[in-house]
This record gives structure tokens, C-alpha cells and sequence, in this order.
């Protein structure tokens, strides 16, 4: 799944970071990105799927930079 993926790939890069960023990517993904599309197989993620979690960051009110700040670590 992607969250299985994803927490692979940041516990990997996880030595390389600032605490603070560590701590910032973590709560990203557990408050905005996991409980969208955590379960999905990295197979069937397709492009409508991120743009559906990025629409549904606009329509809680989270800012323009949030959405980016979360593209920037799913992408």
C-alpha cells in the first residue's frame, strides 16, 4: 500500500533529517495523506488519486502552501 510504501521510504531517510522536519513529514502524512489514500496499492495510485486528496486538502481550508508541502512529499 502506498502508507506501508511511504513509511519504508521515510524510516530509510529518516537519519538524514532535521528532528523538526521528521517530525513535520510524519504529521503530514498521518493527519492529510494516510487516511486517503494510505491504502491504496502503489499499483492502482493514479494521478486522479493525488488530485483527489489535493481537492479534498482545499475543500478542509488547509492553505495553498500546505497543499504544496503535501504534494512535495507524496510526489
Amino acid at each position: 500500500t502506498f502508507e506501508a510504501w511511504a513509511r519504508q521510504w521515510h524510516q530509510a531517510r529518516a537519519h538524514s533529517l532535521e528532528d523538526s522536519t521528521r517530525r513535520s513529514y510524519e504529521w503530514v502524512m498521518e493527519r492529510y495523506v494516510f487516511p486517503y489514500i494510505g491504502t491504496v496499492k502503489l499499483s492502482s495510485l493514479r494521478p486522479v488519486d493525488l488530485k483527489n486528496l489535493y481537492t479534498l486538502l482545499g475543500r478542509k481550508g488547509l492553505s495553498v502552501s500546505t497543499q504544496r508541502y503535501t504534494h512535495g512529499l507524496v510526489y
